[in-house]
């Protein structure tokens, strides 16, 4: 007979959260070595994808808490995948927990000249663009600019797209800390993210509040 073991919810949350957390270290290498790939924003799309759902995982923890290894990796693949792939759908749901007024803040502010919500329309674009590179309308055509017939700005392709996700994820992270006191294992950023490369990464992606969000283990 298998062993009765439970899955802590709060490693459930982690793992999820720390698998975004690498895909958006991984688009931060890529660019640092090869610069600005086409693959950047599916990557990142990836990642906010993984850090949201860790979220929406923690406020439904009563679903599996107490159930053995096994029944509970199912129920949490079960609830994963019935939340879907699309980004303003998790986001939506991320807002009622975390406060519509403190996630709307984030879609109104401007990152390189778009709002977070272009940018949240933008990373769905990406999720699908990025897959299939003749798209007939691609999302760079909502935004013709005004002075340059025929040219666009591109909110796929710009420094705001990682701006927003990293600064929506630290507003996800924040809230994991206060309601459920999870933070990412200082243990972890040093075996997944580390050096000089590392470093750097982790100042753009925590900001200047990676002391609150970082455990001592």
């Amino acid at each position: 007979m298998e062993q009765y073991e439970t899955l802590d919810p709060d490693r459930v949350v982690l793992i999820w959260v720390t698998s975004g957390i690498e895909d958006f270290f991984l688009s931060f290498r890529m660019t640092e070595k090869i610069g600005y790939s086409r693959y950047d924003p599916f990557i990142n799309s990836m990642g906010l994808e993984k850090v949201c759902k860790g979220y929406l995982l923690a406020n439904k923890r009563s679903e599996y808490e107490g159930l053995g290894d096994t029944q509970a990796k199912k129920k949490v693949n079960k609830l994963a995948k019935s939340m879907g792939h699309k980004i303003a759908t998790l986001v939506e749901e991320i807002s009622k927990n975390i406060g519509l007024n403190k996630a709307q803040s984030l879609l109104d502010k401007k990152y390189s000249g778009f709002t977070g919500s272009d940018l949240l329309k933008a990373i769905r674009a990406a999720y699908i663009e990025c897959r299939y590179p003749l798209a007939p309308n691609p999302f760079y055509k909502r935004f013709p600019l005004a002075v340059l017939r025929g040219f666009y700005e591109d909110p796929v392709y710009s420094s705001g797209l990682h701006q927003f996700v990293y600064e929506f994820c630290r507003l996800i992270l924040s809230d994991l800390k206060s309601r459920f006191g999870i933070r990412i294992p200082k243990s972890w950023l040093n075996e997944k993210i580390s050096g000089d490369e590392g470093q750097r990464f982790e100042n753009l992606f925590f900001g200047s509040r990676k002391q609150d969000f970082i455990s001592d283990n």
